[in-house]
């Protein structure tokens, strides 16, 4: 008995930390196309994610700042980084990047830590990246450097590289 109330307690207070969001499931699916219009736009790379605002690098100095939660969409033509309002139950786009606007992307590396760095026009910084449940999924965030360099490459709207 006296193990079990340590590990009641425990379960309680991890249980409190845990925020509900649709995750890939019919809710999950409805709520990102209610923020994209799938009519205009092709979705290419979408899921859980995590963005660092006005970051190129890794941060590695103490205190590490907190990154920004949420879920990346990634279509034809813009990048999204959506957050889930659990009061409106619904997601809330706080960055829309038109691919057009998008100067430069790099892999920032560090370990198997594998982050995309996203230079967009006035030589703003933005470090993206896709999670899994264990961990950041550098797989995934190197098949959207390739399409994102890919895509860049021929987009008319995008400055000539030197």
């Amino acid at each position: 008995m006296k193990k079990l109330i340590p590990i009641l307690f425990l379960s309680l207070i991890l249980s409190a930390c845990v925020t509900y969001r649709p995750q890939y499931d019919a809710d999950y699916e409805k709520a990102v196309s209610s923020v994209i219009n799938k009519n205009n736009e092709e979705i290419k790379f979408n899921g859980h994610s995590y963005w660092y605002p006005n970051r190129s690098t890794i941060p590695l100095t103490f205190p590490i700042p907190s990154p920004i939660e949420g879920n990346m969409v990634i279509t034809n033509k813009n990048l999204y980084f959506l957050e889930w309002d659990t009061d409106a139950n619904t997601y809330n786009v706080v960055k829309k990047l038109p691919i057009s606007q998008i100067e430069n992307v790099k892999a920032t590396k560090f370990g198997f830590n594998h982050q995309l760095s996203i230079q967009s026009n006035g030589s703003n910084f933005d470090l993206f990246s896709y999670a899994s449940s264990v961990g950041i999924d550098a797989e995934k965030n190197n098949q959207v450097l390739e399409y994102l360099k890919h895509i860049i490459k021929k987009s008319p709207v995008a400055p000539k590289r030197h």
